[in-house]
């Protein structure tokens, strides 16, 4: 479970990556999909649309869509009742299109990265990022039973 001083550290974090979040998004789902290209079948119109950078609008629009709705969890994590309530209906969302935790797990080391990159290795917290995105597998995991 997470600690108030993960959430702190994680939030802190994101506030840093937040000014940007499609050219954050394109970043992670670019590299995600380069390893793993069946990945982008998930997503309506990504392939046909270009190449997986930000010239594509598909990716565009996918990575400030994902990652908006990131932030919101993000925003969130201090209010138990609302961050429960959000990843349930995402986690029933994401059922409905054969996303789970594998999904999630898979995007995780891109995330991660990116995110270590972007804030630093000094201020990135790998242990706290860990576990909220635990935490929110965990909380997406009751909308998928």
């Amino acid at each position: 479970m997470a600690t108030t001083k993960d959430v702190i550290s994680v939030q802190q974090n994101w506030k840093v990556v937040s000014h940007d979040l499609t050219a954050f998004g394109v970043e992670i789902f670019s590299k995600l999909f380069e390893q793993n290209d069946s990945y982008a079948d998930l997503f309506e119109g990504i392939k046909v649309n270009g190449d997986f950078d930000v010239s594509n609008p598909k990716m565009r629009e996918h990575g400030l869509r994902i990652m908006s709705t990131l932030g919101s969890w993000i925003h969130t994590l201090s209010d138990l009742p609302v961050i429960s309530g959000l990843l349930f209906l995402q986690g029933q969302e994401h059922k409905a299109r054969k996303i789970g935790e594998k999904e999630f797990k898979a995007i995780q080391p891109f995330l991660f990265h990116a995110l270590e990159s972007r804030v630093g290795p000094k201020e990135f917290n790998l242990q706290a990022w860990s576990n909220v995105w635990r935490w929110i597998i965990d909380g997406l995991a009751q909308g998928w039973k």
